[in-house]
């Protein structure tokens, strides 16, 4: 990986050399999901795609912004990575040939805060980053449901749920993700895309987001 990006990267997480990584198998690990061919291949050392150049691991939305601004600059494609439990290639690189840019996954695990909670209208506002496993225990002992138990919730992440407009095991009760989820904040290449957190004030409970463009 180019000296000089990585010293870039580095200076957007605060030079700590401990959330960004070349190493084989954190970069084998995110070019990797869970198809039967994925795991084979993971458990065998026989990566047959092309796998990220690097992994990051941002803290917080600024770090996000600071981290898609370079990669703009610089011309580097960055890869979500939630809890690589995907089984459709999603966090496969295009071969060098289809992009030459460098890749680099954008791991978002660190981001897993619980940033409030409003009992009253039973909506909470939820990193991207936190798997599903910790999200269902938390709000249980608040006496609530998420209401969206896929079956890879243990280790899947809220925001690869809503990336792939996940199903559950109780969406007959609650709806799909787009059913339950009522606002998102995105970060694109000229900052945030959308972010919006209004609350009704005359119906309360949870609301289609309408995710669909």
């Amino acid at each position: 990986f180019d000296e000089g990006l990585a010293t870039g990267i580095l200076a957007v997480l605060g030079n700590d050399k401990d959330r960004f990584s070349t190493r084989a198998v954190d970069r084998a690990r995110h070019g990797t999901g869970h198809t039967q061919q994925d795991i084979f291949d993971l458990r065998f050392g026989n990566i047959r795609s092309r796998v990220p150049d690097a992994v990051v691991w941002p803290k917080s939305i600024l770090e996000v912004e600071a981290l898609v601004s370079f990669a703009v600059e610089e011309s580097l494609c960055l890869i979500p990575f939630g809890g690589g439990t995907n089984v459709t290639h999603a966090t496969h690189c295009p071969p060098r040939e289809v992009d030459p840019r460098p890749m680099v996954s954008i791991d978002m695990k660190l981001m897993n805060g619980i940033l409030w909670v409003n009992e009253e209208d039973g909506l909470v506002h939820v990193e991207a980053g936190i798997t599903g496993g910790e999200l269902i225990r938390r709000v249980e002992k608040l006496g609530f449901t998420i209401g969206h138990i896929p079956d890879s919730y243990e280790f899947s992440t809220l925001g690869g749920w809503i990336a792939t407009k996940a199903s559950g095991m109780k969406q007959n009760k609650y709806g799909n993700i787009e059913d339950i989820v009522k606002d998102v904040t995105v970060v694109g290449s000229k900052g945030i895309l959308s972010t919006s957190h209004r609350i009704s004030k005359t119906t309360a409970g949870r609301s289609s987001a309408g995710l669909e463009p």
